[in-house]
């Protein structure tokens, strides 16, 4: 359970890093705070599961500072940071409904949030250099389009939601 503790830790500062992002650019990161609570969730079902209890401590140190191409970047490199994390704890987990969890989560970084936040950074280095400027971009971060990518996430969510209920009914098998 020790991997699931880390992994635990990893998702609340990723919720909380996102929570303020999204504070910062207009709601705009509402779906990833959302994605990652999910884990957030299952992690503490699991642990409740094995008679394990764990609080995740408040961390305020998110190296956002409200420039949004550093932002962005930090934001990409910390999905790439999530994806190697979880190959570390995949390589030495043995339980296999934690490992399940790790492949789930670790996909949704890889399939839906990483290819989102490059969408809009192409998205933002073609405003850039064209003359459409700033007030496109801030219209696309209000409508969330390039967040279209999360929807597809959605369906994993879900498979996280069923997986989560057949854990607090001790129906989970491998």
């Amino acid at each position: 359970m020790d991997n699931v503790v880390k992994a635990l830790h990893n998702e609340c500062e990723l919720a909380g890093l996102y929570s303020k992002a999204s504070s910062l650019y207009n709601s705009a990161f509402d779906e990833v705070v959302k994605l990652k609570q999910s884990h957030i969730d299952t992690f503490n079902a699991l642990l409740q599961s094995a008679n394990l209890d764990y609080s995740a401590k408040d961390e305020e140190n998110f190296n956002l500072n409200g420039e949004f191409m550093q932002d962005l970047a930090f934001l990409i490199e910390r999905e790439n940071e999530n994806i190697a994390f979880y190959n570390e704890i995949l390589a030495d987990e043995r339980d296999e409904k934690a490992k399940d969890l790790f492949y789930l989560f670790q996909a949704h970084s890889y399939n839906d949030i990483l290819p989102a936040l490059q969408e809009l950074n192409s998205l933002n280095s073609e405003l850039n250099s064209s003359n459409f400027g700033q007030n496109l971009l801030e219209n696309a971060l209000n409508s969330n389009q390039f967040f279209n990518q999360i929807t597809k996430g959605k369906e994993f969510l879900d498979e996280t939601a069923q997986t989560l209920e057949r854990l607090k009914n001790k129906q989970l098998s491998q």
